[in-house]
């Protein structure tokens, strides 16, 4: 194992140099963010979601937005459930509501399927790879400087800053990146301290997703067998050498590249755009 201590820079009393940017791309976030040396991507303006009444996805109103236990509803009541869900099998592209133990261990893209709150057009979206997740947390230049736990008002997540934004050193503290067996990830040190240190009501995590295109990734639970509540969550990737993967966020840690040797789990989804290539 390998592992390299690392010094961050976080934000306290936020300062961040940016040039300003319209989006006129409905529901879409205006920050650009490299997933490898030569593609950058946009990030949806909220986690994927599937309203059974209407038929029809969605992305939350904000990237804050997550359902949680909610999600539990439809395992109570499978047949005659009519809410909302943000928690999904990994080949549920075509049918939202696939229980995980029917569901085929295999990849289906989401972002084929029209957002009913971006555009509504099919094929304007996709799935990060495993790969493409790994560079954007861990990789891409200054990325342990684009990055930081966070809590907005009582959702605790993890926050990207896009590529060309640079951090005012007012609070700094120590992250390890680890390799253990080729599993790459970042552990966080002091990390209660810090959900509490960078904590956001909605108006100001606003001000700085609109003003610089942050990410805000929150935790929206995963399932495995009951679905807890701010504790920790999962997003799905298009998979590895290993078959199909996902993003692991916990309070202790981040692991953007972790196989999956299961079909009975449920991992929320964050759909991304291409943008032109570096």
């Amino acid at each position: 194992m390998k592992k390299q201590i690392l010094n961050v820079a976080i934000i306290g009393a936020l300062a961040l140099s940016f040039q300003s940017c319209s989006n006129s791309e409905p529901g879409t976030l205006s920050g650009l963010y490299s997933v490898s040396e030569s593609q950058q991507v946009k990030f949806s303006s909220g986690n994927l979601q599937y309203d059974v009444t209407a038929k029809v996805w969605k992305f939350a109103d904000n990237q804050w937005n997550v359902l949680g236990s909610k999600n539990n509803e439809l395992d109570n009541n499978r047949e005659g459930f009519t809410g909302v869900i943000d928690l999904f099998s990994i080949g549920s592209a075509d049918n939202a509501t696939l229980d995980e133990s029917e569901a085929e261990h295999q990849f289906n893209e989401w972002g084929k399927n029209p957002i009913a709150n971006a555009s509504n057009k099919p094929n304007e979206w996709r799935t990060l790879s495993a790969k493409e997740m790994e560079y954007v947390f861990m990789k891409r230049p200054n990325a342990m400087q684009l990055i930081y736990p966070a809590t907005i008002d009582t959702i605790k997540g993890i926050v990207l800053l896009p590529d060309n934004y640079t951090i005012n050193k007012s609070k700094v503290f120590i992250m390890k990146e680890s390799d253990y067996k080729g599993w790459s990830s970042i552990d966080l040190i002091n990390s209660d301290s810090l959900f509490v240190a960078n904590k956001y009501t909605y108006d100001e995590f606003k001000t700085l997703e609109q003003e610089v295109g942050a990410v805000f990734f929150p935790f929206g639970g995963q399932k495995f067998t009951r679905i807890k509540d701010n504790v920790d969550g999962g997003y799905w990737t298009t998979g590895n050498d290993r078959g199909a993967s996902y993003c692991s966020l916990t309070n202790r840690s981040v692991w953007p590249d972790r196989g999956c040797s299961s079909d009975c789990f449920r991992f929320s989804v964050r759909l991304v755009k291409d943008v032109v290539s570096k």
